[in-house]
């Protein structure tokens, strides 16, 4: 986006300075060939300006696709790390409570012997 705000900035101040130029050269026909020619290469120039901030841009999203791609892998990794770890944490809780269970149901049998 900032570069298409840049792109339409150098293309409207080229235009306007080529136009001034043309307008206030045109008084023969020298001047007026020189006019177009200044015109012509101010649309040039405006044209290079134009595909060389599209090539940036089309880097600049190149590299946040893969910044993103990037990101978003880490993240799938830690979420499988946490929901593998989390599912050991309640392994072992169960088991734990299981454990406690048994010894709770022991001791109530000798309690009652």
């Amino acid at each position: 986006m900032l570069a298409l705000k840049h792109i339409s900035r150098c293309l409207l101040l080229t235009l306007t300075v080529a136009s001034f130029a043309f307008v206030a050269g045109c008084d023969d026909q020298g001047t007026a060939e020189k006019a177009g020619e200044k015109v012509d290469k101010a649309a040039e120039s405006a044209n290079d300006t134009a595909k060389e901030a599209a090539e940036e841009t089309k880097d600049m999203t190149k590299e946040a696709a893969e910044k993103t791609e990037d990101t978003t892998k880490e993240a799938v990794e830690k979420t499988e790390e946490g929901a593998e770890k989390g599912k050991d944490m309640t392994e072992e809780a169960a088991k734990d409570a299981g454990d406690a269970m048994k010894d709770a149901e022991e001791k109530a049998k000798d309690a009652t012997k």
